[in-house]
């Protein structure tokens, strides 16, 4: 079953240790560095931003054949994407976005690209605080969080508008653009509080039904959508990728089921693609794809 804000505030907890689907992902290809962040631009093209000796690249690989290509960014070679330098978040701080048909790449400045004859073109930028550590997108709306709070700001033809702070947390570990019109938050609200899912509207945005806890998360890395009707909320943890489902007890109540998709190597980032396959960037260099079918599988019990 696919969880919904009403049925997710029914189950009382969230234990991510109770099926798996042993899913094999294919290896697309081995970077020379991590992918740091990647966004899909088209099904079998991928984008994948990587960070190394103070310098970043843009990279535009093939998930069918593997093959990379460097991606200059018109005019900006010198101070943009290509050799701008690492964040101020820190070597890991970079986070890449689409939002309708352009892209957002989030560093020191957010580059707005778009696409070109000659593969993708600046076409604005704004002054951040830094790389978000995930981001969620609804039309122009473009949620991100920082790991503290998140933050919403629109996409116009000068870039993105100034930030606004729409909640706070302790610590989040992920958001996710539901494809039924809700913003998925995975939080921990205080010091002695166990991790939760918050279900909220992104227009107001405020929270609707109550908070689930979960149990069991481990290291989060980020949360999104995927599968063939993209509506399989995906947990990506430092061990690996996790589905999350909802069942029904030996009562008939409704309760939360973690589902083991795929291990993978110290995992860096994830993009999910537009027909649902989900790509992951190991520290490795290796970027491996899952195909929805897979990601859609019933679990070994």
């Amino acid at each position: 079953m696919r969880p919904r804000p009403a049925s997710w505030a029914a189950a009382a907890c969230l234990s991510l240790t109770t099926a798996s689907l042993h899913a094999e992902p294919r290896v697309v290809t081995r970077l020379a560095t991590p992918p740091a962040a990647m966004v899909f631009v088209e099904e079998d093209t991928l984008l994948a931003a990587t960070l190394a000796d103070g310098r970043s690249r843009l990279l535009q690989v093939d998930i069918v054949s593997g093959a990379e290509v460097d991606q200059g960014v018109g005019g900006f070679a010198e101070e943009g994407i290509n050799d701008s330098d690492v964040p101020a978040g820190g070597a890991d701080a970079t986070a890449l976005v689409a939002v309708t048909d352009r892209f957002v790449r989030f560093g020191r400045r957010a580059t707005v690209l778009q696409r070109s004859a000659d593969g993708f073109e600046a076409v604005a930028t704004t002054d951040t605080s830094g790389a978000p550590r995930d981001t969620a997108v609804f039309g122009q709306r473009v949620f991100a969080t920082d790991g503290r709070m998140i933050e919403r700001r629109r996409l116009t033809d000068r870039g993105l508008t100034a930030r606004r702070t729409v909640f706070e947390a302790l610590e989040i570990g992920g958001l996710a653009a539901s494809p039924r019109g809700y913003l998925v938050v995975l939080h921990r609200p205080a010091a002695d509080a166990d991790w939760s899912l918050g279900f909220f509207s992104p227009r107001t945005p405020r929270l609707t039904g109550a908070r689930l806890p979960v149990v069991g998360v481990g290291e989060p890395l980020a949360l999104s959508y995927a599968g063939r009707d993209g509506d399989r909320l995906m947990l990506l943890r430092n061990d690996g990728l996790w589905r999350i489902d909802t069942a029904l007890d030996a009562s008939g109540r409704q309760r939360a089921v973690g589902v083991a998709v795929a291990p993978f190597e110290a995992p860096t980032t994830m993009a999910v693609s537009p027909v649902g396959a989900v790509a992951v960037g190991e520290a490795s260099g290796a970027i491996r794809l899952l195909d929805p079918e897979a990601i859609d599988g019933e679990p070994a019990r």
